[in-house]
């Protein structure tokens, strides 16, 4: 009797393990798999968010690939991919930039294949007296009344120099392609590197020389001159019997004019 009750408690007690393991309680064995990553397991439908499980390589993908660390691999599946980062996801990518200058004066554009971030300019262009910014190389436009405004004090400085003792009102002025010629030397200048057929204007100094106080004589003094068509070299030469060089260059900002430079 007694061997039988023990028998019977035996298998009391194995019923009894069995409907309490009836509850779910046996952990989930999911190996999760999330490929169009809408944070549910497309196996069992459970909210999972930690994205797609790289063991199970024999199920095929659909993985909306990522790869915004530019290694080549898919940030979540682990896949080669060389495509660059995915559109849809630029705004929350951790795309280390890329520019093709490394200028700040200017908007730069990422280079890195599918990354359109625009990096806002920082900093003000920084131009050289040719007027072009040291930073990005970009030429701003330059014109004969801009180096007058710009070395007015320098250019009235240098015609006064010129004029020696003789006084008058002096004035900066730009004159057009015949207030040019009737102003300079066109015989002199043919002699001259630059062709002067080619001259469509001229940065001057107006002098109205006085004497005894009454208008006496207007004389010319030329510090730039333009073209009609670009300039490829500075130029240097002499008048006869003088010792001043006339030195006149390139203006980067605006290649058709020729500016002297030297008296800034």
């Amino acid at each position: 009797m007694k061997r039988f009750a023990i028998f019977f408690l035996t298998i009391l007690m194995l019923v009894l393990l069995v409907a309490c393991n009836e509850g779910g309680d046996t952990p989930a064995v999911c190996q999760h798999r999330d490929a169009d990553d809408n944070s549910l397991c497309d196996k069992c439908g459970e909210s999972y968010t930690d994205g797609i499980d790289v063991t199970l390589e024999n199920t095929p993908s659909v993985c909306q690939h990522r790869d915004a660390d530019d290694n080549a691999l898919c940030d979540k599946c682990g896949e080669a991919y060389t495509d660059g980062i995915d559109d849809d996801n630029v705004d929350t990518k951790k795309c280390t930039h890329q520019y093709s200058s490394s200028a700040t004066c200017i908007n730069r554009t990422c280079i890195i294949n599918g990354c359109e971030h625009v990096e806002a300019a920082t900093t003000q262009h920084e131009y050289t007296r040719e007027y072009v910014c040291v930073g990005c190389g970009q030429a701003t436009d330059c014109t004969l009344e801009i180096l007058g405004q710009t070395y007015s004090e320098e250019i009235l400085a240098q015609a006064r120099t010129n004029a020696g003792t003789l006084t008058g009102n002096f004035e900066i002025v730009v004159l057009d392609a015949q207030g040019t010629a009737e102003n300079l030397d066109l015989e002199f200048l043919k002699s001259s590197p630059f062709d002067t057929d080619k001259i469509v204007g001229g940065l001057f100094v107006k002098f109205e020389v006085e004497l005894f106080g009454e208008p006496y004589d207007t004389v010319y003094y030329n510090y730039g001159l333009q073209f009609s068509e670009e300039q490829t070299s500075d130029i240097a030469f002499t008048y006869d019997g003088s010792d001043e060089i006339w030195f006149l260059e390139v203006v980067e900002g605006n290649k058709t004019i020729l500016f002297e430079y030297s008296i800034t």
